[in-house]
């Protein structure tokens, strides 16, 4: 793959790892049709170079993420400005995600809703155990703790 970007050579272990396809870097960006070979060399589609490259920003200016946490329910300007945290995240793809997690994490807090006032709490029970699970799973995990009705006579 001369004169393409440097890719990131982990990224390609732990897909073959993941997938189980015992493919050279080459020929798993074929298989995901990310490259296509041209006049004896492969040639990457952009998706592949922000996907594995270890400097995607060179080939696309956008891709990161901003986090910005403020307080109160909008973010204000100039001299009222509210920003408390802001953190650029540079990196492919495929690593960004995971990256984005772990710096949103510490922000977000557990929060507790009355569902029915007799029935019981729903809580939300993510912990920082739970990120091997990925994003989604830890997010989505609900616990259902009951509520027990007692009387005073």
């Amino acid at each position: 793959m001369s004169g393409s970007p440097e890719l990131d050579k982990d990224l390609f272990d732990q897909l073959r790892e993941k997938t189980g396809l015992a493919l050279s870097d080459a020929e798993l960006l074929q298989h995901y049709r990310l490259a296509e070979p041209r006049n004896g060399r492969v040639v990457l589609s952009l998706a592949a170079i922000l996907l594995f490259a270890k400097d995607p920003l060179r080939w696309h200016p956008a891709c990161h993420i901003d986090f910005v946490k403020w307080e109160g329910t909008e973010r204000r300007f100039g001299a009222e400005l509210n920003v408390v945290k802001r953190v650029r995240i540079e990196a492919p793809l495929l690593r960004l995600i995971e990256q984005t997690f772990q710096t949103i994490w510490p922000h977000i807090r557990e929060r507790q809703r009355l569902v029915d006032l007799f029935f019981g709490w729903l809580m939300l029970t993510a912990m920082p155990g739970d990120l091997q699970a990925g994003p989604i799973k830890s997010l989505s995990m609900w616990e259902f703790m009951p509520h027990r009705k007692t009387s005073r006579t």
